[in-house]
Protein backbone atom coordinates (compact mmCIF):
# COMPACT_ATOMS: atom_id res chain seq x y z
CA UNK A 1 0.00 0.00 0.00
CA UNK A 2 1.22 3.45 -0.80
CA UNK A 3 -0.13 6.82 0.30
CA UNK A 4 -0.78 9.13 -2.63
CA UNK A 5 1.70 12.04 -2.67
CA UNK A 6 -1.04 14.69 -2.51
CA UNK A 7 -2.33 13.46 0.87
CA UNK A 8 -1.21 15.24 4.04
CA UNK A 9 -1.91 14.27 7.65
CA UNK A 10 -2.40 16.23 10.84
CA UNK A 11 -2.45 14.73 14.36
CA UNK A 12 -5.36 15.85 16.53
CA UNK A 13 -5.48 14.43 20.08
CA UNK A 14 -4.64 10.82 19.09
CA UNK A 15 -6.75 10.99 15.96
CA UNK A 16 -5.68 11.98 12.49
CA UNK A 17 -7.10 14.25 9.86
CA UNK A 18 -6.22 13.38 6.28
CA UNK A 19 -6.19 16.18 3.72
CA UNK A 20 -6.47 15.45 0.01
CA UNK A 21 -4.73 18.52 -1.43
CA UNK A 22 -5.73 17.53 -4.97
CA UNK A 23 -9.47 17.70 -4.31
CA UNK A 24 -9.51 19.87 -1.18
CA UNK A 25 -11.20 17.19 0.96
CA UNK A 26 -10.65 16.40 4.63
CA UNK A 27 -11.13 12.97 6.23
CA UNK A 28 -11.21 12.53 9.99
CA UNK A 29 -10.23 9.12 11.33
CA UNK A 30 -10.59 7.81 14.87
CA UNK A 31 -7.94 6.21 17.08
CA UNK A 32 -8.17 2.76 15.48
CA UNK A 33 -8.09 4.30 12.00
CA UNK A 34 -5.06 6.33 13.10
CA UNK A 35 -3.33 3.11 14.22
CA UNK A 36 -4.02 1.55 10.83
CA UNK A 37 -2.82 4.72 9.10
CA UNK A 38 0.46 4.71 11.04
CA UNK A 39 0.96 1.10 9.93
CA UNK A 40 0.38 2.09 6.31
CA UNK A 41 2.83 4.99 6.71
CA UNK A 42 5.37 2.49 8.08
CA UNK A 43 4.95 0.24 5.06
CA UNK A 44 3.20 -2.63 6.87
CA UNK A 45 1.09 -5.08 4.91
CA UNK A 46 -2.33 -6.26 6.11
CA UNK A 47 -0.94 -9.27 7.98
CA UNK A 48 1.53 -7.13 9.91
CA UNK A 49 -1.21 -4.57 10.62
CA UNK A 50 -3.42 -7.28 12.11
CA UNK A 51 -0.61 -8.48 14.38
CA UNK A 52 0.06 -4.93 15.52
CA UNK A 53 -3.62 -4.29 16.21
CA UNK A 54 -4.06 -7.61 18.04
CA UNK A 55 -1.57 -6.46 20.65
CA UNK A 56 -3.32 -3.15 21.24
CA UNK A 57 -6.94 -4.33 20.90
CA UNK A 58 -6.76 -7.77 22.53
CA UNK A 59 -10.51 -7.77 23.22
CA UNK A 60 -11.31 -7.71 19.46
CA UNK A 61 -11.25 -10.99 17.54
CA UNK A 62 -8.75 -11.50 14.73
CA UNK A 63 -11.64 -12.04 12.32
CA UNK A 64 -13.20 -8.70 13.28
CA UNK A 65 -9.83 -6.95 12.92
CA UNK A 66 -9.49 -8.35 9.38
CA UNK A 67 -12.97 -7.12 8.49
CA UNK A 68 -12.34 -3.66 9.95
CA UNK A 69 -8.90 -3.27 8.35
CA UNK A 70 -10.13 -4.48 4.95
CA UNK A 71 -13.12 -2.09 5.09
CA UNK A 72 -10.92 0.84 6.11
CA UNK A 73 -8.36 0.13 3.38
CA UNK A 74 -11.13 -0.28 0.80
CA UNK A 75 -12.50 3.12 1.76
CA UNK A 76 -9.04 4.71 1.51
CA UNK A 77 -8.60 3.17 -1.97
CA UNK A 78 -12.08 4.27 -3.06
CA UNK A 79 -11.32 7.82 -1.87
CA UNK A 80 -7.95 7.70 -3.70
CA UNK A 81 -6.06 8.34 -0.46
CA UNK A 82 -3.91 5.25 -1.00
CA UNK A 83 -3.11 2.91 -3.82
CA UNK A 84 -2.34 -0.76 -3.52
CA UNK A 85 0.71 -2.05 -5.35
Amino acid sequence: MKINPYVRTVDEDGEKVLFDTKRGLFYGIDEIGADIWRGIESGLDIEALIILLQHKYANVSKQQLYIDVENFISELKRSKIIKVR
